[in-house]
C-alpha cells in the first residue's frame, strides 16, 4: 500500500512544561519555553474494489517534529500531554488555514524527536485527496520520514 507524508505547517510552539512525562525542573533550569516544529500527517493510499474504483486515504497520524537539540528528550522527558504544547500545535494549524484539531495519541506512539497525534479522518482524506491530485505542494511520496 503506497504511503505519503504531507507537511501542513511549521512554526514555534510554546511548551508548558506540564506534561506527565516531562521533567519540569530540568526544562526550567535549561530555560526552554518553546520549540520549532514542523507539522505533518501520514496517509496510506489504497484503491478499494468497487465499480467506481474509489481511492481511499487512511490516515495513520499527525506529528509535530522538533529538533532534538532544542528539546532534549533524554534530559527533559516527553512533551506528550503538555496542554500548552497541544494548544500551540492547534494554533499553528489554524494560522495555516486548517480547520481541524490534533489530539495526543497514545503514549507508546511518542518519540524522542516528534510528538504523535490522532487526527480527524475526514481531514486526512481531504488532504490526501489534494496531494494525490497534485493540489498539495508539500508532500513527500515516501514510505517513512523518520
Amino acid at each position: 500500500m503506497p504511503a505519503f507524508n504531507i507537511k501542513l505547517a511549521s512554526g514555534t510552539a510554546k511548551v508548558g512544561p506540564g506534561g506527565f512525562w516531562t521533567d519540569a525542573a530540568a526544562v526550567k533550569a535549561a530555560g526552554v519555553t518553546e520549540v520549532d516544529v514542523e507539522i505533518w500527517i501520514d496517509v496510506d493510499m489504497d484503491t478499494i474494489e468497487k465499480t467506481n474504483g474509489d481511492v481511499i486515504y487512511i490516515c495513520r497520524s499527525g506529528s509535530a517534529i522538533f529538533d532534538p537539540l532544542e528539546w532534549r528528550t533524554g534530559e527533559f522527558g516527553l512533551i506528550y500531554t503538555d496542554n500548552v504544547f497541544s494548544a500551540e500545535i492547534n494554533r499553528i494549524l489554524k494560522e495555516a488555514g486548517y480547520d481541524t484539531e490534533f489530539a495526543y495519541s497514545e503514549q507508546g506512539r511518542q518519540s524522542a524527536h516528534y510528538v504523535d497525534f490522532d487526527i480527524d479522518i475526514d481531514f486526512a482524506y481531504e488532504q490526501g485527496r489534494h496531494a494525490a491530485m497534485g493540489q498539495h505542494d508539500r508532500f513527500l511520496a515516501v514510505d517513512r520520514r523518520y
